[in-house]
């Protein structure tokens, strides 16, 4: 049975809405909003790397596409790939109507300990790689976000004026940015990730601003702790102090946090189901003319509404540094370095 609370499906037909999702190998978020955005009626393309991981999705009658956003001929040849398959009879430009960037990936280390060329790696994947798939998919957005204007120039003035009308309220197209509470939340030991995600949050407030004339909204997805391989994938789920660390009187404390900083995480499912309805009502009531502005933050994730209410309103700036401090270790090391200096 489904929830109340499901979006109403797209009608699958020509003109079904599209979303392209980056980063949808089994067992990770983009392979959940894949299947949300599949059950919720639209026409998916998921990426990965590696197609072989998107085998259940495949299965699913989801479209499946390889795409490594770090090679240029990759992308490259995504967007050809599905140029052809969205352009419409009369129109050199295909369409896509909806954007995710989710691919990206972790690295967990203090800053006094920070490899420079993996964390330029990481802004490689987390940043630069974002902002070159928007680029290349920026003509099939703005094609798809062109109100329609395939009406007969025969038709009658009220026709006409009627057509003109819908054509001003036309549904934008969208791009949804990954960027991660961790934009926004000050996790210890996480430095070099969680800046990666700011700077992702800041060229996503600028591309909402730059791209609206285009008819193109931007939704920065603030998402919180979701169940994945996340982890698992950077640095092998095993991120380790290198010798000679300051942190070493804490060695244990430090890399359990560096580990699983989060225990307690959001059903993927769930998370999903949340951020596709929050995207598809707003957006299929704009497409009919009803006023319900679309949002330009989603926070959804274990966590994800504390880390807003403790960020984002009155609360001052580092009014949390100690508990996050006690919750890592390093009050315990305070005491040892006070200690050692004979205070």
């Amino acid at each position: 049975m489904a929830s109340e609370t499901a979006p109403a499906k797209f009608q699958p037909d020509k003109t079904r809405k599209t979303v392209l999702i980056t980063g949808c190998s089994a067992h990770g978020l983009g392979h959940a909003l894949a299947i949300a955005f599949h059950n919720a009626g639209l026409r998916v393309f998921a990426t990965a790397r590696t197609p072989d991981k998107m085998a259940e999705l495949q299965a699913l009658g989801i479209e499946c596409l390889r795409l490594d956003v770090l090679d240029e001929e990759s992308i490259k040849l995504c967007v050809e790939t599905v140029r052809g398959l969205t352009r419409r009879d009369g129109e050199v430009e295909g369409r896509l109507d909806c954007l995710v960037n989710n691919a990206g990936g972790g690295y967990n280390m203090p800053v006094a300990d920070i490899s420079i060329p993996e964390a330029k790696a990481l802004f490689d994947l987390n940043v630069w790689s974002c902002i070159a798939v928007t680029q290349a998919f920026l003509p099939l957005l703005i094609n798809a976000a062109k109100p329609d204007n395939s009406a007969s120039s025969s038709s009658s003035t009220a026709t006409t004026t009627s057509t003109s009308t819908a054509s001003r309220h036309h549904a934008p197209s969208l791009i949804l940015n990954n960027t991660s509470v961790s934009s926004v939340e000050p996790t210890p030991h996480n430095s070099a990730y969680h800046a990666s995600k700011a700077a992702s949050a800041m060229f996503s407030t600028h591309m909402r601003i730059e791209l609206q004339p285009f008819n193109i909204h931007v939704i920065d997805l603030k998402t919180g702790c979701v169940h994945s391989n996340f982890h698992a994938n950077h640095q092998g789920g095993n991120a380790a102090l290198p010798e000679g660390s300051i942190y070493a009187p804490v060695k244990e404390q430090t890399e359990s946090a560096m580990r699983n900083a989060f225990p307690i995480r959001e059903d993927p499912d769930k998370w999903a189901r949340d951020v596709v309805s929050d995207v598809l009502r707003p957006w299929q009531k704009a497409a009919t003319r009803k006023s319900s502005p679309l949002p330009l933050e989603i926070w959804r994730g274990t966590g994800a509404g504390r880390t807003w209410f403790y960020n984002c309103t009155f609360w001052p700036v580092g009014w949390w540094d100690e508990w996050w401090r006690k919750a890592v270790g390093l009050d315990l090391l305070r005491e040892k370095v006070r200690k050692s200096y004979g205070a």
